[in-house]
């Protein structure tokens, strides 16, 4: 192979990683990232397709519902493998692997805050039925998760 044809692979390979890697290491978002990877969770440049499913969270508040932040888990150069797109509620849980399996408490860690509150007690349903499991519940799709918290 001449030295030039070296010389272009060589570059068109760094020029791919300085747009799917730089991001994520040089990123406002780095301790995010890191709390995110930390966990167990990947966080890659697109989303998986090996699980693709899509749980409902809904949270309220002493009667008042909260809205779920939209990108939740998306960052430059970086999908968690759970994340939101819109402010519905809806949990993407998008996965390279078949063999891993994600609860509730992994979309509190890439959201950045604990299941639990200060100042409040916290009941959850799960399709409709009490469920004590909290941050070890299993998601699955379409479920309908609500996390009710009410002032002590």
């Amino acid at each position: 192979m001449k030295t030039s044809t070296w010389v272009i692979t060589i570059g068109v390979i760094a020029v791919l990683v300085l747009l799917f890697a730089w991001p994520k290491f040089n990123s406002p978002y780095k301790a995010d990232i890191d709390r995110i990877t930390k966990s167990g969770l990947d966080c890659s440049p697109m989303e998986g397709t090996a699980q693709h499913f899509h749980p409902v969270l809904r949270i309220f508040v002493d009667g008042v519902e909260e809205t779920i932040p939209a990108n939740i888990g998306i960052f430059p150069g970086c999908m968690s493998e759970i994340h939101t797109h819109d402010m519905v509620g809806t949990i993407h849980v998008e996965s390279p692997s078949l063999k891993k399996a994600f609860y509730i408490k992994d979309f509190f860690v890439v959201r950045g805050a604990p299941i639990e509150r200060d100042g409040y007690t916290v009941g959850m349903t799960v399709d409709g039925q009490p469920n004590i499991e909290m941050g070890n519940l299993l998601l699955r799709d379409k479920q309908q998760i609500e996390l009710i918290y009410t002032h002590k």
